[in-house]
């Protein structure tokens, strides 16, 4: 997204598919720190990248925090509402991008606390704090989560599709409920892209994890159309 926002800024129309699927953009700071983020250096959630919006920063933040497990996303939007963290405020646009962790390593995701709480316990309390967090003036979208690179969906779809199917009831429920509409919503992105996850149908990236450019393509798509129907246009200020 950041890719196609930093060249339709520029005088051309045309957006190179280097410019967009590049390992300087879609791998930015994953193998080595390439772009250092030197804000809220202090701060326990420091986020993975801090980057200026098109135009010379004239449009906001476009900033990535880093969290792999619920258990990590809990915790950064409990301390967002209780002061102790402040990376989101100014942020009109927050979107989470949940991985495969979960699902392919879940003895680093488990819940530590004196008394543990299911995954989808865990989830439905991410989602409740999201639901306080948003605001008028602030989205916030769940993007649902893609699929373990396999020759046949396995345990892994069946635990990935609870856990999407999960958060969008959870999420329905919130929106439902409220006297007024909500700007908490989802994109089922996993759901878009579970024909094209396994085997030869499987559109790969530049790693064996990843996804490739067209599914990418496919997200920028639908959280675009998600947030225009939200009545956002083109004057977007922060990101996350």
């Amino acid at each position: 997204m950041y890719g196609i926002l930093n060249t339709t800024n520029s005088s051309s129309s045309h957006v190179s598919v280097d410019k967009i699927d590049h390992s300087s953009v879609i791998d930015v700071n994953k193998k080595r720190v390439t772009e250092p983020c030197d804000r809220w250096t202090n701060n326990t959630h420091h986020p993975f990248l801090c980057r200026l919006m098109p135009g010379g920063g004239r449009g906001g933040s476009f900033i990535v925090k880093d969290e792999a497990c619920v258990t990590g996303l809990e915790l950064f939007f409990s301390d967002e509402l209780s002061g102790k963290s402040n990376i989101t405020a100014g942020i009109d646009i927050i979107i989470i991008s949940f991985g495969i962790w979960e699902a392919i390593r879940p003895w680093d995701c488990k819940d530590t606390t004196k008394n543990p709480r299911s995954l989808l316990q865990r989830q439905n309390e991410t989602i409740a704090l999201l639901a306080k967090l948003q605001s008028p003036g602030r989205s916030i979208v769940w993007r649902t989560s893609g699929f373990k690179a396999a020759e046949i969906p396995d345990a892994n779809e069946a635990f990935i599709n609870e856990m999407n199917k999960n958060a969008m009831d959870q999420i329905e429920e919130i929106t439902s409920s409220g006297v007024s509409p909500s700007d908490l919503t989802y994109v089922d992105w996993g759901g878009a892209i579970h024909p094209r996850s396994f085997g030869i149908e499987r559109i790969t990236g530049d790693m064996k994890p990843h996804y490739g450019l067209e599914p990418r393509h496919v997200l920028v798509q639908m959280i675009t159309n998600q947030l225009a129907s939200q009545g956002h246009g083109v004057q977007l200020q922060s990101t996350i």
